[in-house]
């Protein structure tokens, strides 16, 4: 799922890739968790990419 979300992240397709990389993250994915927030901050969704960030920190993982 995180590979799928890359893969059209890498085509400008920035909607599908937000919606594989959430099952991806949902899934426990912690690569698909930090690609999440870095495409949430570059469309300028800070504070979301910030509240997911902090799951990820509360999980554990950085």
């Amino acid at each position: 799922m995180n590979s799928f979300g890359l893969l059209l992240e890498q085509r400008e397709k920035f909607h599908a890739a937000e919606s594989w990389y959430r099952r991806a993250a949902n899934a426990g994915h912690t690569d698909a968790m930090n690609n999440l927030a870095e495409l949430l901050e570059e469309q300028g969704r800070v504070a979301e990419a910030v509240r997911r960030r902090q799951r990820i920190e509360a999980a554990g993982e950085s």
